[in-house]
């Protein structure tokens, strides 16, 4: 339950960035753009995911909660340290993975 829950969030916060990009910053170079067409690909992998997530929900019992508790302090501790990160790259300072990404 623990693993498909997380799976399926990573999948629908995919889902949502790739619609944000496409519409705040439809500027951005893209090495490949997703013809319109096949953007209707989308609604029956987003009903497989909510329901994925239904049935994490409804039938796990109590493992759901212990999932809900893991997500909800995991998200803000993955914005502190996108902030963390933001905040020293704007002071011009780097971290060991900028120069391994670098390369």
């Amino acid at each position: 339950v623990f693993d498909n829950f997380f799976t399926g969030m990573a999948v629908l916060l995919q889902f949502v960035s790739f619609f944000v990009l496409r519409w705040q910053r439809p500027d951005l170079p893209r090495p490949y753009k997703v013809p319109k067409a096949l953007i209707a690909l989308f609604f029956p992998g987003l009903a497989i995911l909510l329901y994925m997530l239904y049935h994490c929900f409804v039938k796990a019992g109590n493992a759901s909660i212990i999932t809900v508790i893991a997500f909800a302090v995991g998200m803000p501790y993955g914005f502190w340290v996108a902030y963390r990160e933001r905040r020293r790259k704007d002071l011009g300072e780097f971290s060991a993975l900028d120069e391994l990404f670098e390369r």
